[in-house]
């Protein structure tokens, strides 16, 4: 089976591990978004902690692959809960990851939740 990783080699190298079956091919560009506007809540998350440093956390579709459903959340929580712990601000990116409960997750005072795609590009 083949195995494509979707980020760049200039991001981190080819680990010396892989299979010879395992290849990074680049992020995928959507050249549709070139007029691409946030939406105004992430807006006001990013105002409001404007002067705080902000971690990006993507889930992407690969969860399920990796994990079960039940899996799947109790890593979720556990993102949540070292993020609350420790104070930090953050967008998790829920755009592509399977779980159907993520229609109940809602925003924290620290914690944004992005159901939309942001284009790469």
């Amino acid at each position: 089976m083949t195995i494509a990783t979707i980020y760049s080699k200039h991001l981190i190298a080819r680990p010396t591990d892989w299979q010879e079956n395992d290849h990074m091919v680049d992020p995928i560009l959507d050249e549709d978004h070139h007029n691409f506007e946030p939406s105004p809540s992430l807006l006001d998350f990013f105002n409001e902690w404007k002067s705080e440093k902000i971690i990006f956390v993507g889930l992407g579709s690969m969860m399920g692959a990796m994990l079960g459903n039940n899996e799947q959340i109790q890593f979720l929580n556990n993102i949540q809960a070292a993020l609350e712990n420790n104070n930090c601000k953050a967008v998790i990116s829920l755009v592509g990851y399977q779980q159907t409960d993520i229609n109940n997750l809602s925003n924290t005072d620290n914690i944004f939740y992005l159901k939309q795609i942001i284009p790469h590009s």
